[in-house]
């Protein structure tokens, strides 16, 4: 058999470029990580053998909610699949985008691991906020009011599971007529890393009210931090409404107290399911 000399500067790079071709046209096949002999079924195989005492796994890309809505998904994008956190209720879910739909379907969800919750109890009468026993951390944390007349606990017209699907459906704790205040103490969430979400279920009886005549804050261990609700919807239809408010400021894990405070004759207002998550 004939030998070839390769002294010719072409023939080299000829010889360098099939080469890298015929790589190319392996990697097209199969590309294996961890491994070097992927499957012949795969495009992509992942081996989780990192070391004799080490494994990983496949992590998936992670995303807020905003996030995962700026991604510019077409129906071609059929089966992308993202992590996806910050939804209302504190969920984080496995998501695939359905390009049929054109909608992200969730696969599994973990639900918010809730480091303290509130709804209320429930009542028979309307009864002041200070004299109501039925609250579900009645016992280990205080409830009270420090005006003459009390903000009260009530189950007339609660909110609805047909209108906000994770509503406990029971009492609630009313502000009307004049100043009224909500006072939760004894708080403990200190087994939590921070920072928390603060979240609630909150009702106003007039279209033009954006919710800021009801005055929250919470108490973070020194000073009080207002955190009030400024953006209730306006105009037509707006008025007798749940909404579910999920409070943009985050919450330090020293937080002990949560106040309501209704300082003007301004609307009615309810509030319901105080969460923090």
């Amino acid at each position: 058999m004939q030998s070839i000399t390769l002294n010719n500067p072409s023939m080299k790079r000829t010889l360098f470029l099939l080469t890298l071709l015929s790589c190319i046209a392996y990697c097209e096949a199969q590309v294996g990580i961890g491994t070097t002999t992927p499957s012949n079924a795969s495009v992509l195989d992942l081996n989780s053998y990192v070391s004799s005492t080490k494994y990983g796994a496949f992590l998936p890309p992670r995303v807020t909610l905003t996030q995962r809505n700026l991604i510019p998904v077409t129906a071609a994008d059929d089966g992308m699949m993202a992590y996806v956190s910050g939804f209302p209720n504190g969920e984080r879910c496995l998501q695939l985008f359905n390009g049929t739909t054109l909608t992200w379907v969730s696969i599994q969800c973990f639900s918010a691991v809730v480091a303290f919750s509130e709804t209320m109890g429930s009542v028979s009468s309307n009864t002041n906020t200070s004299v109501h026993t039925g609250y579900d951390h009645y016992g280990s944390c205080t409830y009270s009011s420090s005006t003459s007349s009390q903000s009260q606990v009530r189950i007339i017209t609660p909110v609805s599971n047909a209108t906000i699907s994770t509503a406990s459906g029971g009492a609630y704790v009313y502000f009307a007529n004049g100043n009224r205040d909500f006072l939760i103490s004894g708080i403990n969430i200190s087994a939590y890393t921070a920072p928390l979400t603060l979240q609630l279920l909150m009702y106003k009886s007039t279209t033009a009210s954006t919710g800021s005549e009801l005055t929250i804050e919470y108490y973070n261990g020194s000073a009080w931090v207002n955190v009030s609700v400024t953006d209730l919807p306006t105009g037509t239809g707006t008025d007798g409404v749940w909404y579910q408010k999920t409070l943009s400021t985050s919450l330090p894990n020293t937080v002990t107290q949560i106040r309501f405070t209704r300082t003007t004759t301004g609307p009615e207002f309810r509030i319901d399911d105080i969460k923090i998550f």
